[in-house]
């Protein structure tokens, strides 16, 4: 098939070794009628206590949560590493250029067509437009490729369409409510938020599921509440 390809270290073992470092997870579900934001925080506590308590580190967790409006379900999934993992995440660290070539593998393009966006202190974004032709070349249209690439050179996120926006924890909810303001989308079903997700440190928080604003921008406060003003962020807002 013409494909890259590689072999794996320690390919023997590699089965027994994704097993000792797997993450543990755990779902909450709940039926709620038109659920404010203090149900969304208190089925968000609720999911990461449960993944606690099967031995993921606290500040390892990270929670979706989803608002099903028409079935009044709401439905929080806690993802959280072992201590084990924890110990293993000490992978040597890469440079900038690195990465970036690791984007443009992903991408498929050159690397001198792809562009650092945003950083925060442990993740670099990489951007690429992609033009797309229509009708013989009549109509144009543009995609914003995204790749979130670790310190250690592992893609942790990628989308084929979004916009990113630079802030910090001081500026989050005001940041993030202009964006979802900006790309809000009405359609016969009514109201459709954009996918959001905050980058902050290492740390990937998925805002996307969420029915309204208020459910959006309490579960951004909850989760950045522990960290310092001057933080830098990313949004990264997937488009439809």
């Amino acid at each position: 098939m013409n494909l890259p390809a590689r072999l794996a270290k320690k390919a023997e073992v590699i089965s027994t070794i994704g097993v000792a470092l797997a993450m543990v997870r755990d779902t909450v579900e709940r039926n709620i009628v038109d659920p404010g934001p203090e149900d969304i925080l208190a089925i968000r506590k609720e999911a990461a206590e449960a993944v606690i308590k099967i031995g993921a580190v606290p500040e390892s967790i990270e929670v979706q949560v989803e608002v099903d409006t028409r079935r009044n379900l709401v439905r929080a999934t806690a993802f959280g590493t072992t201590e084990l993992q924890k110990d293993q995440n000490t992978a040597k660290k890469i440079t900038k250029d690195q990465c970036k070539a690791e984007a443009s593998k992903s991408m498929q393009v050159d690397a001198e067509e792809v562009i650092f966006s945003a950083e925060t202190s442990h993740l670099w974004v990489f951007s690429h437009e992609k033009i797309r032709k229509s009708f013989f070349g009549l109509f144009k249209t543009t995609q914003h490729i995204i790749r979130v690439i670790d310190q250690s050179g592992v893609i942790r996120f990628q989308r084929s369409n979004a916009k990113v926006y630079s802030t910090d924890v001081s500026r989050s909810l005001e940041v993030l409510e202009e964006v979802i303001t900006g790309l809000t989308s009405f359609g016969d079903a009514g109201r459709s938020l954009p996918d959001v997700h905050i980058l902050i440190g290492a740390r990937i928080i998925n805002l996307s599921g969420l029915a309204d604003m208020e459910q959006a921008l309490a579960l951004a406060s909850a989760e950045l509440e522990n960290f310092p003003g001057e933080e830098k962020i990313v949004l990264v807002a997937s488009l439809m």
